[in-house]
């Protein structure tokens, strides 16, 4: 049997290190990964201690990746909450899709976010959805979409439906939410994404009322980290 006791200093020592990587340098896991030469850290500390030890008692001795996973969702208006007309004003709606694709890598290499949550309603949400599915084909991410309503899209127009169909297709995973109605579905779908999130991003058009608003004060009171993007804003 091999020295369990050099191997749990061994193993310490790299959690040493990790923290002082994450606190001095603020990387996102993906980007530490690399930086250290065998087992990674990342979580239960005890845990993986054990595991590793326990291992090395049985001459299994192996590099082993553990990654906490870390989620990441979007709140934002329907394309009549913005402050400029969604979609014809191209300057302005590239300008806005822009800072959403940065907060988004943002969340990829400082947060360390790997799975993100789209609530799928027009607008901010399929954007939302559209460019994290577009950045997985870089990064090791994946979409979760969440569901108020399996008539969500029964208004919508012909080329909305398709769009949210393809975009359904492509996801890693959903989660279909119920309510006592429609409305209450959308506060509790919204709810069930901050719940599960670690970070939120906010796109916001400053109004003192809406599902928008209210989600944010939720994060805030669920003390989580918000990113917002201002839209009267994404143009200057």
């Amino acid at each position: 049997m091999r020295n369990t006791a050099f191997h749990s200093k061994f193993i310490s020592g790299h959690i040493i290190n990790f923290q002082k990587l994450l606190n001095s340098q603020n990387q996102s896991v993906i980007n530490v990964i690399h930086k250290l030469p065998s087992f990674i850290v990342v979580g239960n500390y005890n845990f993986i201690i054990y595991f590793y030890i326990s291992m090395v008692a049985h001459n299994h001795i192996q590099c082993y990746n553990y990654i906490m996973t870390k989620t990441c969702c979007c709140t934002g208006h329907r394309p009549k909450g913005f402050p400029f007309k969604y979609g014809t004003d191209l300057k302005k709606h590239n300008e806005y899709l822009n800072a959403l694709e940065e907060k988004i890598k943002l969340a990829i290499t400082d947060y360390g976010v790997t799975n993100f949550i789209s609530g799928m309603a027009l607008g901010v949400d399929l954007d939302f959805a559209e460019i994290v599915l577009k950045l997985r084909d870089k990064y090791p991410i994946t979409l979760e979409c969440a569901i108020p309503d399996v008539n969500q899209t029964l208004k919508w127009n012909d080329k909305d439906k398709q769009r949210y169909t393809a975009l359904l297709e492509r996801a890693d995973e959903k989660h279909y939410i119920s309510g006592r109605n429609a409305a209450d579905a959308m506060l509790t779908r919204n709810r069930y994404m901050v719940d599960k999130s670690d970070l939120v991003i906010a796109i916001f058009n400053g109004n003192e009322r809406g599902g928008t608003l209210y989600t944010i004060n939720y994060a805030k009171k669920q003390n989580k980290r918000i990113e917002i993007i201002d839209l009267n804003k994404v143009d200057k």
